[in-house]
This record gives structure tokens, sequence and C-alpha cells, in this order.
């Protein structure tokens, strides 16, 4: 629909249009003016699945769903950039935690999906062991506290089928 300088496309009636405008001024001057439009659908919302949480070192692998004659750009922490519609981070680290976006552009028109990504340190501890009230007792200690003993849990296993889920243990 046209009216004045003003287009207002019809929904669902996509594909080129062109206009030619006539303008009439003072002293029998005129000017003309041909105009294309191309009027292209928004592309479908990227669905990006994959899992959220890696642990310090893991690989994250991005996966976004297939569409038509796309181009893929991914952005994210870290200077993370890539145009592969699956990239991947090798040996990953907590600069790569935060939330990355996959733009999707299809007939220079474009669609977006983000995703928040968490990179868990892995804990580093060490083991006290000593005699405590007469009994021999291990018990883990967080170095520089990398983690807190409340949202720890433990897997102690030994000798003679040994195996414990607390801490300390004698």
């Amino acid at each position: 629909n046209l009216n004045g300088n003003i287009w207002t496309p019809i929904s669902g009636l996509y594909g080129e249009f062109k206009f030619k405008y006539h303008v009439n001024g003072f002293c029998y001057v005129f000017d003309e003016s041909f105009v294309t439009i191309n009027y292209y659908p928004n592309p479908a919302t990227p669905v990006i699945t994959m899992n959220q949480d890696y642990c310090t070192g893991e690989r994250i692998d991005f996966q976004v769903n297939t569409i038509p004659n796309a181009t893929y750009q991914w952005t994210g922490p870290n200077n993370f950039s890539s145009s592969i519609q699956n990239p991947f981070i090798e040996n990953c680290t907590s600069l790569n935690s935060g939330d990355y976006t996959v733009k999707i552009i299809v007939d220079d028109c474009e669609s977006s999906s983000t995703i928040p990504i968490t990179i868990k340190s892995i804990p580093d501890f060490k083991i006290d062991a000593g005699c405590v009230f007469g009994s021999y007792q291990l018990s883990v200690k967080p170095n520089d506290n990398s983690f807190t003993l409340e949202n720890a849990t433990f897997s102690w296993t030994g000798p003679n089928l040994f195996s414990s889920a607390a801490n300390p243990v004698n």
C-alpha cells in the first residue's frame, strides 16, 4: 500500500517492489525517481541447544539449528567471535563465562538468540591428615577459598572396600 511517500507492505506478500516517483515542481520542472525495495520476511529465531554449565578445561560445543540460506555470527566474552554455525572453544576458563549471542542473516534480515554460559572452577584443595582424639583422620581443606565445604560432595575410597561421603573421615 503506497500513500504519498509512505509504503506499508501487505503481510505475507514478499519480494521485489519497484516504484516510480514523479514530482511536479514550479515552472514546468519535474523530477522522477525509481526506487526498488526488496521486502523479505524476518528469518526464524535461531534455537540454541547446548549445555550451559562447564568445568574449567572442558570443551564448549555451541549448537544452533540449521536455517536455510543463513549466515551465522557468534559473539561472546573474551573477544569470542565465529562465523561457523556450530563453533567450539577448547579448554575453557572462567574468562569464557557470560552471554553468547548467535545472529543469523537471511536476505539482509537478522534474527538472534542469546544463551548464558557458566564456567565452574575445578576445586583446589589439600588433604590434612593426622590423629584427632586418638583416631587417624583425613579431611579436605579448600586452597584460597576455591570452593566452600558446604557446597561440595565427597567420595572417599580406600583399601578393604572403604568408602565414605563424609568430610572428615576416620
